[in-house]
Parts: C-alpha cells; sequence; structure tokens
C-alpha cells in the first residue's frame, strides 16, 4: 500500500514539476500587446504622398514658390509633424524640414484648412495628433485645432492610444478653457487606461500656473513650458494584459516549490537505508 501511495506521489510530483517548467516559460515571454484595444485604433497614413526624398535639398524659396495644394508642399508639412513630435521647433529639423516650418509660419492661418483635411484624411495616424502643434506656432489661431481636438475626444475615446490622447491634453489644457479640465478628467473615468496620462498632464499645467502666478517660475509663456514637456510624453499604466506575466509566475512558482519538495522527499526515501 506505501509503495502505492509513493508510486502515485511521485507520478503527481513530476507532472506538477513538467507543468511548472511549461508554464513558467510563458509565464516569463513577452506579452502581446497588440490584442489589446486598450491601446486604441492605429493606422498608417492613407493620403498618397511624394516621397520624403524628394524633399531633400528643397530651401524655403522652394516652398514659396508651391501652392497649398502642391503634394510636395503636403508631404512636407506631414514630416515636419512627423519628425518635431507634436510642437514644432527647428531644433533638430532637417534643413529642408526647418524650411517648411518657416513656410508655415509664413502663411500662418492660410495653412491650418491643409492640415485639417490631412488630419481628416488619415485617422488614427501618428500624424493626425501629432498635427495639432501646429496650434503653438506663433500667430496661428489655435481654435480650429482645440475644436477638433475636442471633438476627437468627445466622440472617439473609446478608439484613441494614449499617445492620442496626450497630444489632446496638451492642446487644452495649455489653449483650451477651464471647463477642459474636467472634460479631460471625464474622460479618464471612462476609461481610467487613460487617467495617467491625463492625471499627469493636469498636474504639470496646475504646477506652471502656480509657480508663474507666484513668481518662482520661469518667465515664460505657457506655450513655451508645454514645449518642455512635451518631448517627455508620460506613460500611462500598462493594461491589465501586461501584468499576466506576474500573475502566471505568481500562480506556477507555488506548484514549482511543491513540486521540488514532493520530489525531494521521495528521493530522501529511496535513499534511506
Amino acid at each position: 500500500m506505501n509503495n502505492f501511495i509513493t508510486r502515485i506521489f511521485f507520478v503527481a510530483s513530476f507532472t506538477l514539476s513538467l507543468l511548472a517548467v511549461l508554464y513558467g516559460e510563458e509565464a516569463f515571454k513577452e506579452p502581446d500587446f497588440t490584442v489589446s484595444d486598450d491601446f486604441g485604433m492605429s493606422s498608417p497614413m492613407v493620403t498618397k504622398l511624394p516621397d520624403e526624398k524628394l524633399l531633400k535639398n528643397l530651401r524655403e524659396d522652394d516652398y514659396a514658390k508651391m501652392t497649398l495644394d502642391d503634394p510636395l508642399l503636403r508631404a512636407a508639412y506631414v514630416e515636419v509633424f512627423w519628425k518635431a513630435m507634436s510642437i514644432p521647433s527647428d531644433e533638430g529639423l532637417r534643413p529642408e524640414l526647418a524650411a517648411a516650418l518657416n513656410d508655415m509660419k509664413r502663411r500662418g492661418n492660410d495653412v491650418t484648412p491643409v492640415l485639417l483635411q490631412l488630419m481628416k484624411e488619415n485617422p488614427y495616424s501618428p500624424f493626425e495628433f501629432a498635427a495639432l502643434g501646429a496650434a503653438y506656432i506663433d500667430g496661428m489661431d489655435s481654435s480650429p485645432y482645440i475644436e477638433y481636438a475636442r471633438e476627437a475626444l468627445k466622440t472617439r475615446w473609446k478608439d484613441l492610444k494614449s499617445t492620442d490622447v496626450d497630444c489632446i491634453a496638451s492642446l487644452l489644457l495649455y489653449k483650451g478653457v477651464p471647463s477642459d479640465v474636467d472634460f479631460l478628467r471625464e474622460t479618464a473615468h471612462k476609461r481610467p487606461y487613460l487617467s495617467d496620462v491625463v492625471k499627469v498632464r493636469i498636474t504639470r499645467f496646475q504646477r506652471s500656473r502656480a509657480s508663474h502666478a507666484q513668481g518662482t517660475g520661469p518667465a515664460d509663456s505657457d506655450e513655451s513650458d508645454e514645449k518642455r514637456h512635451v518631448r517627455g510624453t508620460p506613460k500611462a499604466s500598462p493594461p491589465p494584459i501586461e501584468n499576466a506575466a506576474t500573475q502566471n509566475l505568481l500562480v506556477w512558482l507555488p506548484v514549482a516549490i511543491v513540486a521540488a519538495i514532493g520530489a525531494s522527499w521521495l528521493l530522501f526515501r529511496k535513499l534511506k537505508p
């Protein structure tokens, strides 16, 4: 009887050990985030534009000769926002893109319909919400971009990525109205995955306001303060799927320990004279 029980225990311990090894490997695998809709929708550019290589060596006077419906000019504008990470700055831009940015500054509000059209034609592309940065260009009317941001957050909040909401939150906080703060909080409440992005943005905004009000912060404009922050986009809390590795580990670690103890006990019994 004792031998039968020992054999059963040995088989069970071996099986548990094997399962622990197999599932332990799965526990340490990187999760596939693409299966989670917490990251929102993402799409490539739909609008067909000339290859960016054709922009090389173009100067401001070259862009000045182009009309706003010129595909090459539009390609240059798209590249500016793609490379400048939301808020256009000529720092770090290639010469031909810095020239395109200066062309936008020169044309001013005439550029807005072109950018809005490109944004609408390419929803969920990296360009769409990066182009909200046009609202920070000196002399540019920010109202159309603010309305675009509000409408996107109001109607597409289920599909937006955290990076999209980060661009939207930045614009609404620094260029919008006080009620936009509550609007952002309501969105974060409906979609908790976005709460960290919104909280970080609101906290930075409020600290900046308080610092300027007390005269302890730099005498920069709100836009300048936001430019310092936008390149350090805060990370949102990971979606639940990211915790799968930890959960699997917590489940299978006790199993592995029990199996190891059982195998050691059996080996001890076998070696015992």
